[in-house]
Formats: C-alpha cells, sequence, structure tokens
C-alpha cells in the first residue's frame, strides 16, 4: 500500500511538471527573455518558482541558436539590438538556473560575443554615417544596454583622451558603481586610439555558456617569439607549435570583455591595453591572462565558430585574492579573459623505492661535500691555488646535487623544472671547467710555463674558471625544450642531436682535459726520480689519479642523467638508481683524493696538533695530579758579606 501511494504521487508530480512546462511553451509570448519574477502560469500549480523558471527555460531554448544579426541596421532599428540581446542575456540566465546549457544544439565557444561583435559594428557603422561634424562626444550617436548577464554599447567618439569601458560614474545605470557586484574595466591609452573619430563596439559578458577549457580551445605557452602566425588567424597545432602546454583544471573565472574599433590599430599598439578583471571564484589561483584569437575561415560566415584562447603578448601586472590587472599588446581587438585553476590538495604519492634510494644517496653526498668544504675553511686551506680548486670543484659538485633534490618536488611543473635543469647545466659546467683549469695549473708547476711574478694566474683562472660557464649558460637561455607532463628527475630534455648542444662544451672540457693529463703523465714518467723530493711532482701525481677516477665519472654521470629523463617512466627506473650512485660516489671521491689524501690537509692538521699541544704546555696541563716534594731554603748569603 505504501509503495502503491509513492508511485502515485510520484507520477502525480511528474504530470505536474509536463503540464506547468507545456502551459509555459504556450505562453511564451507573453513571457520576456530577460525572466522576470513572475511567470504567467495559466492554471493552478504547487511547483515552486525555481522549478518554473527551469521548465520554461527547457521550453524555450531547447533548440535555440544564437540568433543572426545582420540587417538590424537596414533600416536602423534598436529594437532589434533589444530583442538580439535580450535573448542571449536570457539564455545566458538559464543555463545559471539550470547549472547547464539549456540548449540540446551545440553551441561553439565565444559564438555569442562573435554575434555581439557584428551587432555594435553594424550600428556604429550606422551612427558614423549618419553623424554631424563635432568634437563632442555626448553629441554622437551611441546605444546602451545593460543586461543582468549582458552589456552592450556601441558608438562613434572622438579620440580626446583615454577611454574606459564601461563607465561606472554614470549612476543613472550603476547606482553602486559595480555591475554584479563587481566592476571589471578595460582601458584604452590615449595613444592606441585611432586618430580622428573612431567606432567600437563593447560588451561584457558573465555567465559565459562555457567556462571549462578543452584543449581544442586554449593555446597557452610560457614564452611566445615575436611576430609569431598566431596573429594572422593561423591555426596554431600543437605538434607544430613546440612548448604549447595544456591543464585540464583551467576555466574561466572572470567576465568576458570584448572590445572592437575601426579603424584597427596598428600591431604592436604604441601602449598596453590595460583590463581589469574581478574573480568570479575566490579559491582559484595561478591566473593567465588570454584572449579569443579567431581562426580565419575560407568561409567568411563561419569566422566566428573557430578560435581558441592564448596568452600571446598578455602579462599579469597585479593580481591578488579577487582582482587580476593584464597588458595586452601586440594583438587585434578581441575578446579578453582570465583563466585560473583551483586549489587542490593532492593525495599524498607513496614513494617508490627508486625514489627513496635517490633522496637518501644525494643528501649522504651532500652531507659529506658540506663537511669537506666546511673543514677545509675550519683548517685555513683556502691560502693556496692548490686546494681553492679543490673547493670550487666540491661546491659545483654540492650546489648541484642540492639543485637535483629540490627538482624532485617540480617534476610536474615543465617551466620551473626546465629552469632548474639549465642551473644544474651551469654547475656540471663549472665542475668540468675547474678540473680543467686544476689540470692546467698541475701542469704549469712542473713545466713552469707561467710567470708568476708578472702575471695574476689566480685572476686568470677566476676568469675562466666561473665567466665560460657563465657564458655558456647565457647561450642556452631560451632553448626551445620539449614539453612534458612530469618525469622522474628534472634535467636537460634533450635528445638525439640536440643533446650536442648542451654536451658540445662539456666534451671539450673533457679532450681538454684528458690531453693536459696525458702530457702531465709524460713529464712525471719522464723525471720519476723527482717524485722523492718535489712537492709540485708529488701533487701532480695525487691530481693524475684522482682525474682517472673524476673525469669519467662526471662524464657518465651527465650522459646517464640526460637519456634516463626521456625514457618512459617504466624504463627510467635504472637510471634514477644510477644518478644518485654517481652522486654519492662523488662524494666519497672528494673525501678521498682532496681531503685524506690531500698534503695541504695532513700539514694543517699536524700543525693544528702542535698548536693545541703547545696550549697544553703553557697550561701546564701535563703536570695536574702529580705530587712534589718541594723544600724551602732562605737565601741568607747576603748576612755573610
Amino acid at each position: 500500500m505504501i509503495i502503491t501511494s509513492c508511485l502515485l504521487a510520484a507520477f502525480f508530480l511528474q504530470n505536474s511538471a509536463v503540464q506547468s512546462a507545456t502551459n509555459s511553451t504556450n505562453s511564451t509570448e507573453n513571457v520576456t527573455t530577460t525572466l522576470g519574477t513572475t511567470l504567467p502560469i495559466t492554471t493552478p500549480t504547487t511547483l515552486s518558482p525555481l522549478i518554473q523558471k527551469q521548465a520554461w527555460c527547457r521550453a524555450k531554448y531547447a533548440t535555440w541558436q544564437p540568433p543572426v544579426v545582420q540587417g538590424c541596421n537596414d533600416p536602423y532599428h534598436s529594437t532589434c539590438s533589444e530583442d538580439i540581446v535580450n535573448a542571449t542575456n536570457g539564455f545566458l540566465v538559464c543555463k545559471e538556473l539550470l547549472s547547464a546549457i539549456p540548449t540540446r544544439t551545440s553551441i561553439p565557444p565565444m559564438l555569442l560575443p562573435g554575434r555581439i561583435f557584428d551587432l555594435g559594428m553594424q550600428f556604429a557603422a550606422y551612427f558614423e554615417m549618419k553623424r554631424t561634424i563635432t568634437a563632442e562626444e555626448e553629441k554622437y550617436r551611441l546605444l546602451r544596454i545593460h543586461k543582468s548577464n549582458i552589456l552592450f554599447e556601441a558608438g562613434v567618439a572622438y579620440k580626446y583622451s583615454g577611454k574606459t569601458w564601461p563607465d561606472y560614474t554614470k549612476t543613472d545605470r550603476f547606482p553602486d558603481r559595480k555591475w554584479n557586484g563587481r566592476n571589471d574595466t578595460i582601458y584604452l591609452p590615449y595613444a592606441t586610439i585611432p586618430a580622428g573619430v573612431f567606432q567600437y563596439s563593447f560588451s561584457m559578458f558573465d555567465n559565459v555558456q562555457d567556462p571549462t577549457l578543452t584543449k581544442d580551445n586554449v593555446r597557452l605557452k610560457d614564452s611566445w617569439r615575436s611576430g609569431n602566425l598566431i596573429t594572422n588567424g593561423v591555426f596554431i597545432d600543437y605538434e607544430a607549435e613546440k612548448g604549447l602546454t595544456y591543464n585540464p583544471k583551467h576555466i574561466i573565472n572572470s567576465a568576458v570583455i570584448s572590445l572592437s574599433l575601426l579603424p584597427i590599430p596598428k600591431s604592436p599598439v604604441p601602449a598596453d591595453l590595460i583590463i581589469t578583471f574581478w574573480h568570479k571564484q575566490t579559491g582559484m589561483f595561478k591566473p593567465v591572462c588570454v584572449y579569443w584569437q579567431y581562426v580565419t575561415p575560407t568561409d567568411s560566415s563561419l569566422r566566428h565558430r573557430t578560435g581558441y584562447w592564448t596568452n600571446y603578448k598578455m602579462t599579469v601586472i597585479k593580481t591578488n585574492a579577487t582582482t587580476t590587472v593584464c597588458a595586452a599588446s601586440h594583438i587585434q581587438m578581441s575578446s579578453f579573459a582570465v583563466i585560473m585553476e583551483p586549489y587542490y590538495e593532492e593525495p599524498p604519492e607513496p614513494t617508490d623505492p627508486f625514489t627513496l634510494a635517490t633522496i637518501l644517496l644525494t643528501v649522504a653526498s651532500v652531507l659529506i661535500l658540506i663537511a669537506y668544504v666546511a673543514a677545509m675553511f675550519l683548517l685555513g686551506c683556502t691560502r693556496t691555488k692548490y686546494s681553492r680548486m679543490y673547493i670550487y670543484i666540491a661546491l659545483g659538485c654540492m650546489l648541484s646535487q642540492i639543485v637535483f633534490l629540490y627538482g624532485l618536488t617540480k617534476r610536474k611543473d615543465w617551466s620551473q623544472c626546465t629552469t632548474l635543469s639549465i642551473i644544474m647545466q651551469l654547475f656540471h659546467t663549472a665542475v668540468m671547467t675547474w678540473m680543467m683549469i686544476e689540470s692546467v695549473h698541475q701542469l704549469s708547476r712542473i713545466r713552469y710555463f707561467f710567470n708568476e711574478e708578472k702575471s695574476n694566474i689566480d685572476g686568470f683562472y677566476h676568469v675562466i674558471g666561473w665567466g665560460f660557464p657563465l657564458a655558456v649558460i647565457i647561450a642556452l637561455i631560451g632553448y626551445p625544450f620539449e614539453s612534458f607532463t612530469e618525469v622522474r628527475y628534472c634535467w636537460a630534455y634533450v635528445r638525439g642531436f640536440d643533446m650536442w648542444f648542451f654536451a658540445g662544451p662539456l666534451a671539450a672540457l673533457f679532450v681538454i682535459s684528458a690531453i693536459l693529463r696525458l702530457i702531465t703523465f709524460y713529464e712525471i714518467h719522464k723525471h720519476r726520480e723527482r717524485l722523492t723530493r718535489d712537492i709540485n711532482y708529488q701533487r701532480a701525481r695525487r691530481s693524475l689519479i684522482a682525474s682517472i677516477f673524476f673525469l669519467p665519472l662526471i662524464a657518465a654521470l651527465w650522459y646517464v642523467a640526460t637519456t634516463g629523463v626521456t625514457r618512459p617512466k617504466t624504463e627510467s627506473g635504472i637510471f634514477l638508481i644510477c644518478v644518485p650512485s654517481f652522486n654519492a660516489l662523488v662524494g666519497v671521491l672528494v673525501f678521498i683524493f682532496y681531503f685524506y689524501k690531500n698534503d695541504e690537509v695532513h700539514d694543517a692538521l699536524v700543525e693544528q696538533r702542535k698548536i693545541k699541544e703547545k696550549k697544553r704546555l703553557l697550561r701546564y696541563e701535563h703536570l695536574k695530579g702529580m705530587k712534589m716534594k718541594v723544600k724551602y731554603r732562605p737565601d741568607i748569603s747576603h748576612l755573610y758579606e
């Protein structure tokens, strides 16, 4: 009985909703498209006002298409524009009521602003034809329509100062100087406005029909090349244009502001357009200023149906939780917006064994290198070129490994990961450069081809040691790295012949160092008797042995890391374990050859022991605890004088 009653009640409610929708459909001629607060209902109903409005929206906009705007000004009819704007505004209001697009017919993105563009420029052309020659803007004809989801203005004006749309100072239209609780604006600087009289069409859309962004209708890039063909309406393909990124979390978080002028300003514009957007949702971050770039079709009637959002020559000037200010340059008049992504808490990913081993081994190596550098400073082993070169090599390795560890947290951020890769390349090049300089120095100590009394050898070493890596990295800045979504570790993402842009300088340093080491080996072998009595030969021999381990290790580390970063995730595990293993081996070899087998360190330790022993003797600590018998004998010899 209860189940039967429930079914009957549900059936009755369903019939009531259908009847309400039918009544609303039959009475649509008497209902405005702006959806007033009351709707004519021919029969009594118990449905709520919200359900009634939703039923009306489904009936009114089930097969609705954006209206054709041609012919509104021939002859001029202001009611034509009112009808079009009303219908469009009603569509957006119904989208808000239904939380979805009411029509079952697909509407291309940005088709509504495109049609309003055409409508505004038609009226602007009509006003231009009918205007009287005067420099007073208020005497020019213009059309303003303000609705809940659309602001529309078209007309002609005279260039006398910068212009801002909309004009919130008009209290008759904006009593609280806001629109929908916000005051989005677009400011056109004086230098950008065409000289003399110009035509304009401005519109602002709230509740745009599809705030989500698919990969097909967005083209974002961290750095665009000036003069890109995108401004010519060329379709930009993800495969052809390198560096394009797509974030599925991006949504449009602002009103869509559209502006079009005739004559069209020259590109690039003399001064940036300044656009202020208020965020529709506050729980979002990482704003990106974009404009809608139409793709030029072969059929002019389809010119508003294809295009994409892009950030070409768009800049974020400042932003906070509620507002983003954008600057636009080098673009045609178009539609502008801000896209953002929501804050989200990603669940912590389980640390796989390879990543854990990477962290542990690299941290151990960094600690060894930090201890080595600190010990060299504490022992005072920084006064000679011999030890300073070792310290610079250790510093380069240590900083490279620290950046490598930090890069493990940025594996999903293409921009930051590529920046960290350039920094690691800088430190890697510095290590190889100082190893080459150290081979020059060791050879000079046994061949004596530098006149140290008349030349600043130390300054020469420093200019080459730090200047060459810096020059190499400056030459590589702006390199178009391939895009990726996630890597196992941050490193220079290059492959094939492109690898030589990075490997070339390192290979040159390796070859020079190897040649100098061979010459050093020949000199030591030719004068083996000097090994027992000449400290320079002894140091050159120890440095030669160290280089046999270091040079291949540093080269192998770079090659394995560069090869492994481009491998698929399933194949990069072995590379991920080899890279930190090589890093740990670097730390161990630095400690063995540059500290344990360093004669300056040995001498410094001996000197430290002598100083401590001398201080101990001066404090008579060696006599502490000893029992001594002391007899006092007075000196009475003066009594017998």
